[in-house]
């Protein structure tokens, strides 16, 4: 079984009311990132599962193919701080979407098997994980400078 085939079951092996709560988040989200890039950890009813959720607020056109690129990239970041912020799952399924009623329409998705990663890589999505608050911290204050 290959890992688009994995992520599917996965995906569809929660139950509907879950599935409900979980595109009801999703939703809102979207709504949101109009303005903003939202990202997102969301749970999963299974015990092993943690999903990634990074919605952009689009591009025009003639830049959507970098936007795209720069969503992709951000997106497997995050899901591998994720796994740093919560080690005790295996799967990480990433989603990556754009804003509710923006143009452009497409998806990308993510899954992170982490059944055979070792300490060492799990110190490293440590590292990433402290790097991307840390940037995070540094565009917030930028923004608060600016108000």
């Amino acid at each position: 079984m290959n890992d688009y085939e994995k992520m599917v079951r996965i995906m569809a092996s929660e139950p509907r009311f879950h599935r409900r709560i979980l595109s009801k988040a999703i939703l809102e989200r979207a709504e949101r990132a109009r303005d903003a890039w939202v990202g997102s950890m969301l749970p999963s009813d299974r015990p092993d599962v943690v999903y990634a959720l990074l919605i952009g607020p689009g591009a025009p056109r003639a830049e959507y193919a970098k936007y795209r690129e720069r969503r992709s990239q951000e997106l497997q970041l995050r899901c591998v701080a994720a796994k740093a912020a919560r080690p005790e799952f295996r799967y990480v399924v990433g989603i990556g979407l754009d804003a509710r009623g923006v143009e452009g329409s497409a998806e990308d998705f993510v899954l992170i098997d982490t059944i055979d990663w070792t300490n060492e890589i799990l110190a490293g999505a440590a590292r990433v994980r402290q790097d991307a608050m840390q940037i995070e911290e540094f565009l917030q204050h930028l923004v608060d400078i600016g108000n």
